[in-house]
């Protein structure tokens, strides 16, 4: 009493159950793919930004260095001109820092001294001033810089040659 389509429905059954398993399971792998996807979508995005962010990084740091590289370029040209009027004064003039070494000085204070620019650059002014001692020409140097103010005073100044000469002093602080 089975007719031949009864026979065939146990097959075509199973059949389109293992189709619908793997219809599932694709439909399942789409909907993880569609999920990747989208995160690197949201990742190509986050990229982007971060690409935007660095290059507008990048500009500012161009424009800082090229304020810098202006500022420099400034601040040499007025370096220069100071020491241009430094070193043609008429008079002698001796810069110092606050540790007492010399750093600059006028060409008639090399000529009053007899002794060659690089010869004093560097020096404490114990090697010219006969008068003070150099703790006493260091605790001036440090009233002066404290007090921040002019002070004059006369002393005893000793050539390279040996031959001493009486100088009048006129200090003040620069910084």
């Amino acid at each position: 009493w089975l007719t031949a389509a009864t026979r065939v429905w146990p097959y075509v059954s199973i059949a389109n159950i293992i189709g619908l398993l793997v219809l599932g399971a694709l439909v399942v792998r789409q909907t993880e793919l569609a999920n990747l996807f989208l995160k690197l979508q949201e990742s190509n995005a986050i990229v982007e930004q971060d690409k935007r962010e660095m290059a507008n990084l990048l500009l500012e740091q161009k424009k800082v260095i090229e304020e810098k590289e202006q500022l420099q370029s400034v601040l040499k040209h007025e370096l220069n001109k100071s020491q241009h009027f430094l070193r043609n004064t008429s008079d002698g003039m001796c810069v110092v820092d606050a540790s007492g070494s010399v750093v600059e000085v006028s060409d008639v204070f090399c000529e009053l001294l007899g002794y060659e620019r690089d010869e004093i650059i560097g020096c404490h002014a114990a090697i010219w001033d006969l008068y003070f001692s150099r703790e006493e020409i260091d605790q001036r140097r440090k009233e002066i810089f404290s007090n921040d103010k002019r002070v004059s005073f006369e002393t005893i100044n000793r050539r390279k040659d040996g031959s001493t000469f009486p100088a009048e002093v006129s200090a003040m602080p620069m910084i």
